[in-house]
Formats: structure tokens, C-alpha cells, sequence
């Protein structure tokens, strides 16, 4: 009887926030991969500051770019609009970045919702199909509406901190919030860019998949011709252990850490090669030092002065140096075998 209790369980599989992480690792990876093709020198992070932080030291330009995997999409109205808008400010206005030029990126699987009382998607909707200029109206309304997200966070944090935070300290930073000009909300606003791929959570992962095997598939190695799935997994491998790294630091992906990885790569199938080889050579049953070419060539090498000839006829083993030497070609049936062995 007592397993009717098992009612009131929860269920803790969380295939979603799985997928997603996942998702973010890849995203990285194609990054990465695009930035190293079209030679974009950027350092890139994985999980630091946003879910991809790329920054390029020197145009001294930064982008932060929050990735949504998701089912649902997406209004004004959505907590996920609302919190991402949220972190975009405070890195906005974050001293480290006062001096870069920065860029917003929301980007999603799924689309804009539909229009519902309330909502607000037709403003976010006319914001993603004019973005790249925006008109003085639209760019009005759309930073009044970014204004009154980040306006509610501010007060809802203030709350949140009063017991944490000196009074004349939390009163001076409202203060400062309440001064901020429209010019300086149109210029946070304008920084603010998103991309909605109107995909399944399924079709976009997969699409992802497809776009990374293409980009290795076009990198200048060798090794990225018939090793896909191998350097697939070492590059997946080395993301996702770089995002894990304590330091935020030590998270940065770099053109020289991809051109670091596929040497390697490459390195270890010579040396693969090289050590079945050392098992083939014709003279022994059991393992060389060396690879099989290398004695094949000294005993070849050997053999050669029997091959040639002085002017008189007599070989190079007879002692004589008169005459112009020749060499004779290997008799007709052995040129195509082993013969030196």
C-alpha cells in the first residue's frame, strides 16, 4: 500500500535543460569552426558573461549571445524576453565593457508568438524585420518597452538587495538609473539584435549537427577528409571541457587552439600508421624499430651497385673506374616486385 504514495513524486528528468546545455556546446563549436574558415580573429567563451561571448581585442567589439532551445515561442511578455533583456542591461552598463562595442544577440529555435491582448508581439515582430535600421518611431516605442522590462528588474532587485546593500549605496545607483536619458536607452536598444530560426527544437539541432560536419569537412587539414566523426568528437570533447573550467579565463577558444587540435589529430594518425607498419615487414615475424620503408629503401640502396655499369662492362664491384658509368635497369618481370629482400 505504501507505493500509492509514489503519487506525490516528482519527475526529475530534465531532458530539456540537457538538450539545451548541449545545444550551447555546439553552437560554440560552429562558432568557432565559421570564425576559423573566414578568419575572424575573435576569442570565443563558452558559458562566461552569456551563453557565447565573443570578443574581438582588435576592433575592441564584444557580442553576447543568449541561446534558446525551446518549444514555445516568444513575446515581450515572456519571462525569457524579459530576464534576457535584463542580463543585456547589466552587462550593458558593466565597466569592463564601456570602451568595447557591444551587440545584444537573443536567439532562438522557435519564433515570435502569435498576437495576443497583452503581449506585445507585434511590436517585438516589427523590431526583428526592421533591426538592421530602425525607424525614429519604432525605435521610440521599442525602447519605451525595454525601458519598463528593465525599470521592473531595477525596483524588483532594489527590494531584493535592501537588507544586503548600504542604503546611500542602493539609493545613489537608483538615482543614477532614474537620469539615464532616451539617448541612452535608443543606444542600449540598438545594440539589441535577435534571430528567430522559426525550426522545431529537433530540426534545429540536428541543422546544427549538419553545419559543424560541413564546416570540418572544409578546413585546410588533411585530417578533416575521412576522419568526420573522430574530429567531430574531439572538438565537441574540447568545448565542452573548456566550458567547465573554473577560471572564465581559461574557457577562451582561440584560431590558434583549432589549429593546435587538427595538428594533433593528424599527428597521432602518422603515428597510428607507423606503429601497424612496424608489424608488416617482410624479413621478421615480429615488431621493428622502424618502419618497413625505411629498411626497404636501404636494402634497395645496397643492391644498386650491381646495377651499375662502367663504360668497359665490368660492374662497379670489379674496381674499375674507367669509362662512363651507367646504370641498367632491372631485369624485365622483377622491376614490379620485392626482389632486394
Amino acid at each position: 500500500m505504501i507505493s500509492k504514495l509514489y503519487l506525490f513524486s516528482k519527475d526529475t528528468d530534465n531532458p530539456a535543460a540537457t538538450g539545451g546545455l548541449q545545444y550551447q556546446i555546439l553552437k560554440t563549436l560552429e562558432t568557432w569552426l565559421s570564425n576559423y574558415l573566414l578568419q575572424v580573429e575573435e576569442e570565443i567563451y563558452c558559458d562566461f558573461e552569456e551563453d557565447i561571448f565573443q570578443h574581438n581585442p582588435l576592433t575592441k567589439t564584444v557580442r553576447f549571445r543568449q541561446l534558446k532551445l525551446y518549444s514555445r515561442n516568444f513575446a515581450f511578455q515572456s519571462e525569457e524576453i524579459k530576464k534576457a533583456l535584463a542580463h543585456f542591461f547589466m552587462l550593458h552598463v558593466k565597466t569592463d565593457y564601456q570602451d568595447k562595442d557591444k551587440e545584444f544577440i537573443f536567439e532562438a529555435n522557435s519564433r515570435v508568438a502569435d498576437h495576443r491582448k497583452g503581449n506585445e508581439a507585434n511590436l517585438l515582430r516589427n523590431w526583428v524585420a526592421n533591426q538592421e535600421a530602425l525607424p525614429e518611431e519604432l525605435l521610440t516605442a521599442c525602447a519605451e518597452q525595454v525601458k519598463s522590462i528593465i525599470e521592473e528588474y531595477v525596483h524588483q532587485r532594489a527590494d531584493q538587495l535592501e537588507s544586503r546593500v548600504a542604503a546611500d549605496e542602493l539609493q545613489e545607483a537608483l538615482d543614477i538609473f532614474q537620469q539615464l536619458q532616451d539617448a541612452d536607452w535608443f543606444a542600449f536598444t540598438k545594440s539589441i539584435k535577435w534571430r528567430f530560426e522559426d525550426l522545431s527544437s529537433d530540426e534545429e539541432f540536428k541543422r546544427t549537427i549538419v553545419q559543424i560536419e560541413t564546416l570540418i569537412a572544409a578546413l585546410p587539414f588533411e585530417t578533416a577528409k575521412g576522419q568526420l566523426e573522430s574530429l567531430f568528437g574531439l572538438l565537441y570533447k574540447h568545448v565542452s571541457l573548456k566550458s567547465r573550467e573554473t577560471d572564465p579565463q581559461n574557457r577562451k577558444l582561440t584560431a590558434d587552439d583549432l589549429t593546435s587540435l587538427m595538428l594533433q589529430a593528424g599527428s597521432e594518425k602518422i603515428q597510428n600508421l607507423s606503429y601497424q607498419l612496424c608489424y608488416t615487414y617482410a624479413r621478421c615475424t615480429k615488431a621493428v624499430s622502424m618502419v618497413p620503408p625505411t629498411y626497404y629503401a636501404h636494402l634497395a640502396a645496397f643492391r644498386s651497385k650491381f646495377h651499375f655499369r662502367y663504360g668497359d662492362g665490368e660492374s662497379s664491384t670489379s674496381g674499375s673506374e674507367s669509362g662512363v658509368g651507367v646504370f641498367t635497369p632491372v631485369r624485365a618481370g622483377l622491376d614490379r616486385t620485392m626482389y632486394f629482400l
